[in-house]
C-alpha cells in the first residue's frame, strides 16, 4: 500500500467532522489499543465527548503495535473522502445491492467510514478502480496468437497462485512481505480509426487490467515510545 501521511487526515478538525456514531463504531474494534495509549472511548449512547486532540495525536504518533486494520482503514477512508469518492461509493453500493444509508447531509468522510463498516472489500475495490486512472506504471504483454484467444478473467485460484509467485519474487528482491493482485475488466470503448477515405469509429474490445500491490524496501523512522526517542523498523 502507498505511503500514508496521517497529517493529511488525522487532525482534530477533520476527525470531528465525521458523524459521532459512525466515528465511534469505526474505532470500537481498536478500543484496547486506544486505552493502552490513554484514550477512553465513550459509550455509543453517552453524551460524553470524544477527546479529538488525543485521538489525532495517537494517529499522528503511531506505535509499533498499532493494529494493521486501523492503518488500512485510515488510508482507505482518507483516499476516498472526497466528492468523487463519495459518488463512487454510493453508486458502487447500489450496483452490488448493498443497503447503504448515508443519512441526512452526509460528508464524504461519513460515506467513506460507513463503506468501511459495511463492506471493506467494496471500499478497497472502488479505491483500486480509482488507482487504475493514475497508475505508477503500466506493463503491457501481447500474444502472437491469431485470433486472440478468449479470456473471461482469472479464477480465484489463479490469482492466489499469481500472488504467491509475485510474493516470492519481491521477497527475493528484499521487499516487504505480502502481495495482492486485483483483476478488473475494462468495458469496450469507441476509438477513432483513420483510413484512406478519412476516419471512422471502431469498437475497441474490452481489456483486463491487473493491479499489483506489493511491499517496498524496509526503512527505519524515528518515533516516541513512552515519551522516549525510539526507532520503528
Amino acid at each position: 500500500m502507498p505511503n500514508f501521511n496521517p497529517r493529511k487526515f488525522s487532525s482534530p478538525e477533520t476527525l470531528s467532522k465525521i458523524r459521532p456514531n459512525l466515528l465511534l463504531e469505526w474505532l470500537k474494534p481498536m478500543r484496547p489499543y486506544f486505552e493502552q495509549r490513554g484514550l477512553a472511548l465513550p459509550p455509543p449512547d453517552s453524551a460524553q465527548p470524544l477527546d479529538f486532540e488525543k485521538l489525532a495525536r495517537i494517529c499522528m504518533e503511531p506505535a509499533p503495535d498499532m493494529p494493521a486494520e486501523f492503518v488500512d482503514s485510515l488510508y482507505l477512508i482518507h483516499e476516498m473522502a472526497h466528492p468523487a469518492g463519495m459518488d463512487a461509493i454510493i453508486e458502487g453500493a447500489q450496483a452490488v445491492g448493498l443497503s447503504f444509508d448515508a443519512g441526512p447531509e452526509p460528508t464524504p468522510a461519513d460515506v467513506a467510514v460507513q463503506a468501511w463498516l459495511l463492506d471493506r472489500r467494496l471500499l478497497e475495490n472502488l479505491h483500486n478502480c480509482q488507482e487504475l486512472t493514475r497508475p505508477r506504471a503500466f506493463r503491457y504483454f501481447s500474444t502472437d496468437a491469431d485470433p486472440v484467444p478468449a479470456f473471461d478473467g482469472p479464477t480465484d485460484k489463479q490469482l492466489a497462485g499469481l500472488e504467491g509467485r509475485l510474493c516470492a519474487f519481491y521477497e527475493a528482491w528484499h521487499r516487504g512481505k505480502g502481495t495482492r493482485v486485483f483483476a478488473y475488466r475494462q468495458p469496450p470503448v469507441l476509438r477513432s480509426a483513420s483510413d484512406e477515405g478519412g476516419s471512422n469509429l471502431e469498437l475497441r474490445p474490452s481489456e483486463w487490467c491487473f493491479l499489483v500491490r506489493h511491499g517496498m524496501p524496509f526503512r527505519r523512522e524515528s518515533a516516541l515510545e513512552n515519551g522516549q526517542p525510539a526507532t520503528v523498523f
